[in-house]
């Protein structure tokens, strides 16, 4: 998944843009589809933004960065991209940037929307449908908005359709406006507030305390101990300079949360397993049982949320999981099986950041095959064109001299 993380606080200085740069290069092997930084100088209301549809080194070595040891700002945005939706472009990739009354306001997002609760939020918000799943969502804040709605207001309201949608949403946001950083996330999406004001490095935030912590030994600012949280999920937080003392944590109002889902399994009875009665499900390879472990009459060979629920012996093979290998020195087809059971692993038990980020360095590395086996094809059908080239010019040269 995609990674977030930022900086809002007194006028930066070296030491933030170092710790910028150790964000971008923190969690960038796993999401190589896309970099973006934005900043803001309260004092000058200027804004900087560059974002490139490449991997985090690239855009560093590139000097797309640069301007963050040149330039002084408060509001500071980092995102590095895994592609779901959109194609891989400087366009597609976070944070984005819109107007709303006239003002510059920037988005990012972690997470994945539907391309059908997409269609909803156009046809509920009247809204454009982006390329870009997220984008959506913050073209539907811009238009509530442009009505008149505060931005508190217009999350509340657009969250609240989402949440009970039935659609299957997971985020996590960082909204910056002209005074203020807002932060949310739902469950199924990481996000944690860290603060170094005692150091006069004002306050930051960033998907994992696992990616802040590795942002700062890359600057060289290996702190023993970093303050933090994590933000509660569907809850609003506010973050500006605004407040006593300043560069708070505050919170806003408690988001619409959606409704429990149905479930066919009671993982907490003595048994393991009970019978939970809910609304048939499409058909699926697997078994539901009822609390006498047999097939419930009423919904026979069908699965667990639709898909395949997996058996005793497979869930403990996914719990020893936790203890993996590393990616490149497993074999093509180790790698297509442990992706797919890490998956498993995540899908039945919720996220987890250790699994997150190995299934997002598996991902990678089969990616990275397949590119480097589809440059060996292609080298190899070059070198074949050029040989038969040769030969024919030799023929043709042979048979001038034979002439």
């Amino acid at each position: 998944m995609c990674r977030i993380a930022g900086y809002a606080g007194p006028q930066s200085n070296r030491r933030t843009a170092l710790v910028l740069r150790g964000l971008i290069m923190a969690e960038e092997k796993g999401n190589p589809h896309g970099t973006g930084v934005v900043t803001r100088n309260l004092k000058s209301r200027k804004n900087t933004l560059m974002k490139k549809g490449i991997r985090g080194r690239s855009y560093l070595v590139r000097g797309h960065a640069d301007f963050l040891l040149e330039k002084v700002y408060n509001y500071a945005f980092v995102h590095v991209r895994y592609m779901t939706t959109g194609e891989q472009s400087d366009r597609c990739s976070h944070p984005f940037g819109f107007r709303v009354k006239g003002a510059w306001h920037f988005a990012m997002h972690n997470g994945v929307f539907s391309d059908e609760l997409c269609d909803k939020l156009c046809g509920e918000f009247g809204c454009t449908k982006a390329r870009v799943d997220s984008e959506t969502f913050f073209w539907a804040l811009r238009t509530l908005q442009e009505r008149g709605k505060s931005l508190e207001e217009a999350v509340t309201e657009v969250t609240g359709f989402i949440s009970g949608s039935g659609e299957r949403a997971e985020y996590a946001f960082a909204y910056m406006m002209p005074d203020a950083v807002y932060l949310w996330r739902s469950e199924g999406r990481p996000l944690a507030v860290f603060d170094l004001r005692e150091r006069h490095m004002g306050r930051w935030f960033a998907s994992t305390e696992g990616m802040f912590k590795k942002a700062l030994r890359i600057a060289g600012a290996d702190f023993k101990e970093v303050e933090g949280f994590d933000l509660k999920p569907f809850r609003l937080y506010r973050v500006g300079h605004k407040t006593t003392p300043a560069w708070e944590v505050d919170m806003v109002c408690d988001l619409p949360k959606p409704p429990p889902r149905k479930t066919l399994y009671d993982f907490s009875s003595p048994s393991g397993f009970s019978w939970a009665r809910g609304e048939p499900l499409k058909a699926a390879p697997g078994m539901l049982f009822d609390e006498y472990d047999n097939v419930h009459p009423d919904y026979g060979e069908q699965g667990f949320y639709g898909e395949r629920f997996p058996g005793e012996d497979e869930m403990d093979e996914m719990r020893e999981a936790f203890d993996l290998p590393e990616p490149e020195t497993l074999s093509n087809r180790e790698l297509d099986k442990i992706i797919g059971k890490v998956s498993d692993e995540i899908s039945l038990f919720g996220p987890d950041p250790d699994l997150n980020d190995y299934l997002a360095d598996a991902i990678y590395e089969r990616e990275k095959r397949k590119r480097e086996g589809q440059r060996e094809i292609q080298g190899k059908a070059e070198g074949k064109a050029k040989g038969k080239a040769k030969g024919k010019a030799e023929g043709l040269v042979k048979g001038g001299r034979n002439g």
